[in-house]
């Protein structure tokens, strides 16, 4: 809690003991209130980010897919193959490995 927080709270104290009051008890309550508050808005911030998330990665999946398609289009006899010596390809490949080797829905074959 910060100064001003504490020094709020320890005024309020001393009006309950003077006056009999319940300041403090509710200022408490106020927060701890705020405080739930909170905790669920972050709940729900973090379950809409997961939500997200998936969303990002099954688009990216489909993109890979579609990329792999357009190649399968243009050179159906090389489609899988991809030359390295290319930046394109080799980003491409990353692209690839990145979404859909580490994810297990494919597998890399190396040939020299």
């Amino acid at each position: 809690m910060r100064i001003g927080g504490r020094l709020w709270l320890a005024g309020l104290l001393l009006i309950d003991r003077m006056f009999g009051t319940r300041l403090a008890i509710n200022e408490v309550a106020r927060r701890r209130q705020r405080l739930a508050t909170a905790k669920a808005q972050l709940a729900d911030i973090q379950a809409e980010l997961k939500r997200l998330s998936e969303l990002v990665e099954q688009a990216n999946v489909e993109l890979c897919l579609f990329y792999l398609r357009r190649r399968q289009l243009l050179i159906p006899e090389q489609w899988l193959f991809f030359q390295t010596t290319d930046e394109d390809e080799e980003r491409a490949l990353e692209m690839l490995i990145a979404h859909l080797v580490k994810s297990h829905l494919a597998t890399v074959e190396i040939q020299e």
